[in-house]
């Protein structure tokens, strides 16, 4: 009896091994046609064809510009940016989109078309009053002359005429040769700060200020605003240029634990002025 259950197990062992071994080809067959049907179906994944045409980045839809070869997390992007507020106002501006090549920009360029609702409106305005549309390519900056013809011409100042620089107000300040509206503007605004100037050089400190025009003014004397040290509140000291925080809290704390400040040569040595800055400053303060 025992002779014979070990018989049959033995047959029954290699009836089983033989049949795993015919089925694993199968299932190989199996695996590898599954594998392949799946790439069928991702190649078979629907795409948008490229098409080049003119499109306005401001209103282009989705589709429109996934069809121009664009990817979708950059258009998304692009219609976010619209939805706050955001304005391509040139193909320059489109060129700032995140993302975007340099190869990218070059194709699209020539279909870049920026409706007249999204252009700038300066340029309009400029249409309104016969700007040329010339701007300065140094800077942001523009030219004071080429600002000039935004606005009526005033007639200009002759080499033999003279402007006082403490008093004139901007119309005035506009008829010297090589100042406009942007210049006028700094010169009243440095002169504030200051309570007047005391020499022609600072005017130079004007970014880009013509020193052609600096032969047309005069400085009269007497009209400088002095200030003094040691009843000035803290507001009108810091913000005169030449003085500013720093100095004036050391000022403040002088008075407050020493007294008054008696002489130019105490605050210099309260201050660490150089000799330049103390004889400059010595114009603006009285004791």
């Amino acid at each position: 009896m025992l002779a014979c259950l070990m018989i049959g197990g033995m047959i029954l062992f290699f009836i089983v091994d033989r049949g795993v071994r015919d089925a694993t080809p199968e299932i190989a067959i199996a695996d590898t046609t599954i594998a392949h049907s799946q790439d069928s179906l991702a190649d078979e994944s629907p795409t948008i064809a490229r098409d080049l045409r003119p499109f306005d980045p401001n209103t282009a839809d989705s589709n429109t510009l996934l069809s121009l070869g664009l990817p979708s997390w950059m258009v998304k992007g692009m219609l976010k940016y619209r939805a706050k507020g955001g304005v391509y106002s040139s193909p320059e501006d489109f060129a700032r989109v995140p993302g975007l090549t340099v190869k990218q920009y070059k194709e699209l360029l020539p279909y870049i078309v920026i409706g007249d609702d999204y252009k700038p409106a300066s340029t309009l305005v400029g249409e309104r009053r016969g700007y040329n549309g010339r701007q300065s390519s140094e800077s942001s900056i523009p030219s004071d002359e080429s600002h000039a013809v935004n606005y009526p011409r005033q007639e200009k100042m002759q080499p033999t005429e003279h402007l006082s620089v403490n008093t004139a107000d901007t119309n005035a300040l506009k008829r010297v040769p090589g100042i406009g509206s942007y210049f006028a503007r700094k010169i009243v605004e440095k002169r504030e700060k200051l309570g007047g100037f005391v020499s022609l050089d600072q005017l130079l400190e004007i970014k880009n200020f013509p020193e052609s025009a600096l032969s047309y003014f005069i400085i009269p004397e007497g009209g400088v605003k002095k200030i003094n040290v040691n009843t000035a509140s803290f507001k009108t000291l810091s913000a005169h240029p030449l003085i500013g925080y720093q100095r004036t809290k050391t000022i403040i704390d002088y008075r407050r634990l020493k007294g008054r400040i008696t002489s130019m040569s105490h605050l210099v040595a309260l201050l660490h002025y150089t000799p330049e800055e103390a004889q400059l400053l010595s114009e603006y303060i009285e004791f």
